[in-house]
């Protein structure tokens, strides 16, 4: 602001420059922008007239920064409308194609919502055939021999089946999800396994059990294994950043085996 300030009484083109410099923060730059209108229209107060023309003509160079109403504070109280009635219907004019673009906008949201609400309709209503001989994708054991009745019958599936169409015994599906999830989930994960017996012998004798019934336990879990396919999701893509070997592997001697 004080080298705009000083621009000014050097030369206005100068201060122009210098208050353009901040592109990328809009705020300074409006600021900067101001103190140039406010000198542009009190440098000369005999033409009052000329100098409105002035200001109205200089606002169209900060390409829509300012606005009529940014700069009308600085001119006097009593000001002949017809100077201002250019700018003004021009400043009308914009703010009614923002309304316009706004209002777009809206519809659009409107719109794929509506689509997305259609979209979990369909997929709640989804079914998927299991083959009699469908194995369980990560340890190949046929899933349809695990029981006559697929639920355990505590709010928790024996397998679960995606829409990519992978099934996973539930087992396996907590070992994947212990081994790609962060840290956090991992141990939320072994937690509620503790707390359900099936799943018990999941969750390592240092950890906690979750502070929750066993209703309440299977309802978050299945909630966060059915949330995505572990082997098409997000998660085996960010596994990408974790090493073939772990430190505990390396440690005990792993690393050998990899030897050629």
């Amino acid at each position: 602001e004080e080298a705009v300030n000083n621009a000014l009484h050097v030369d206005l083109e100068l201060a122009k420059t210098v208050a353009d410099r901040p592109e990328e923060d809009h705020i300074l730059r409006k600021k900067l922008w101001l103190v140039i209108a406010q000198h542009v229209i009190e440098q000369d107060k005999s033409d009052k007239g000329e100098n409105i023309r002035k200001a109205i003509t200089f606002r169209k160079e900060t390409d829509s920064l300012l606005k009529v109403e940014d700069i009308l504070p600085f001119f006097p109280n009593f000001v002949l409308i017809d100077d201002f009635k250019d700018a003004i219907i021009q400043s009308l004019e914009e703010y009614n194609n923002q309304i316009e673009d706004l209002r777009n906008e809206m519809d659009e949201i409107t719109h794929g919502t509506e689509a997305l609400r259609q979209d979990i309709a369909a997929v709640s209503n989804r079914v998927v055939t299991v083959p009699q001989n469908e194995t369980c994708a990560k340890c190949g054991e046929v899933v349809t021999q695990l029981s006559d009745n697929s639920s355990t019958g505590l709010g928790i599936e024996k397998y679960y089946v995606f829409p990519c169409r992978h099934v996973f015994r539930t087992s396996c599906l907590v070992d994947l999800l212990v081994e790609l999830s962060p840290e956090a989930t991992k141990r939320t994960i072994q937690s509620l396994c503790a707390n359900i017996p099936f799943l018990r012998q999941k969750a390592p004798l240092n950890v906690e059990p979750a502070a929750d019934s066993l209703e309440r336990s299977c309802k978050k879990l299945d909630d966060i294994l059915g949330q995505e396919c572990p082997y098409c999701g997000d998660l085996l893509v960010k596994s990408i950043s974790k090493p073939f070997i772990s430190e505990e592997e390396y440690d005990g001697g792993e690393f050998a085996t990899w030897e050629i």
